[in-house]
């Protein structure tokens, strides 16, 4: 998987963090069922497409800190500041910097007086997951020469990752930072992570744009592959894994935030086969669609930014004092109030631009 953006990718991800808001506004039923069979996993997974062998522990780690970890403990201070002065009580603001450092998607029994952290508990837990798998890659690198050992070595260690992060959440073993989800996630990094080396997505789905310069499939660029997406190969895998998916979800679905992973291995095959369909999706849309496939590589682009003002508004806004209460009318709300951030976001963005380019 190259190092430059992969419009399709970030279509899938912008599929993924409007699925999510979808999701948060739906009682339990099938709706629900078949966001949270992949959306959470989706972007776990394209997080370990763009993990190597050569990937640098240290860069990631800074890199994580700062874009990730700094904003992430300012919104919460900030909107748990503004939720207790909204709320007239300021004896809340005594346990962020707990639930800042806990940073539980849910408290384990025992520390049910630390808050979660809501939406958020995502960021130190993609954190956790990647750091654990890049450690996992260097160890397979360094015990087991190149070739087909030290695969075998790669998988191996993501299988007994996955297993134990399986074990410790259904046992009520919650750990700080989603720990133990981290290791559960350690098997869609390694998918992610195969699906680029060997080439899968390419072969499967090719190039959408490369197909858009030239109907006969050919390419502009040498060596890449054209628009693969409607190939009777393809059609034909994409119907099976709609199957499996289908089946997987009568089963019972994942749902990281809470460790319900039904069938175990199985729920988070389910959840594979619903991110390769949504990859596959976002490959016509990029062909054939204008400004939907647009607008949702768009909001991939700016996932973190969308899942922070989801988590603002949802802390910030009494929907039900103001008698939004239909699901219907929930999600058109809290898209309304998303957009609203959204633009705020976008020129508070752009004069901090023209100021650094001033």
């Amino acid at each position: 998987m190259p190092a430059l953006r992969v419009t399709y990718i970030d279509i899938a991800r912008g599929f993924a963090i409007i699925a999510m808001v979808v999701g948060h506004c739906i009682g339990f039923g099938l709706g629900r069922d078949l966001i949270f069979a992949w959306h959470m996993p989706l972007f776990v997974l394209v997080s370990g497409m763009f993990i190597t062998e050569g990937t640098s522990l240290r860069k990631v780690l800074a890199r994580n800190a700062r874009k990730l970890l700094l904003p992430y403990a300012v919104l919460e201070l900030a909107v748990m500041g503004a939720a207790a002065l909204i709320a007239g009580d300021m004896s809340r603001l005594a346990v962020v910097p707990l639930q800042i450092v806990a940073a539980f998607s849910f408290p384990p029994a025992g520390l049910t007086f630390i808050p979660s952290v809501s939406v958020l508990w995502f960021i130190p837990f993609l954190i956790v997951a990647q750091l654990v798998f890049i450690g996992a890659v260097k160890l397979a690198k360094r015990l087991a020469p190149e070739g087909a050992a030290r695969e075998v070595l790669k998988a191996a260690c993501a299988l007994v990752l996955t297993l134990a992060g399986i074990m410790l959440g259904v046992n009520g073993i919650w750990l700080p930072w989603s720990a133990d989800v981290a290791l559960a996630s350690v098997g869609f990094m390694y998918v992610g992570h195969e699906l680029a080396r060997l080439g899968v997505c390419d072969a499967l789905i090719g190039n959408p744009r490369a197909a858009q310069a030239g109907d006969d499939g050919t390419c502009g660029e040498v060596g890449a592959p054209g628009f693969r997406g409607l190939s009777g190969r393809t059609l034909a895998i994409m119907a099976v894994l709609t199957g499996l998916f289908a089946v997987g979800v009568h089963l019972g679905t994942i749902e990281l935030s809470v460790r319900h992973y039904p069938g175990a291995l199985g729920c988070m095959a389910t959840a594979v086969a619903g991110c390769m369909l949504v990859f596959w999706i976002s490959a016509l849309l990029e062909r054939f669609s204008g400004v939907v496939g647009r607008g949702l590589a768009w909001c991939g682009k700016n996932s973190l930014y969308l899942l922070m003002a989801h988590f603002m508004e949802m802390n910030l806004v009494p929907y039900a004092s103001l008698g939004v209460t239909s699901p219907a009318l929930l999600i058109a709300c809290r898209f309304a109030v998303i957009a609203v951030l959204m633009m705020a976001f976008v020129l508070v963005r752009r004069a901090l631009a023209k100021r650094k380019a001033a």
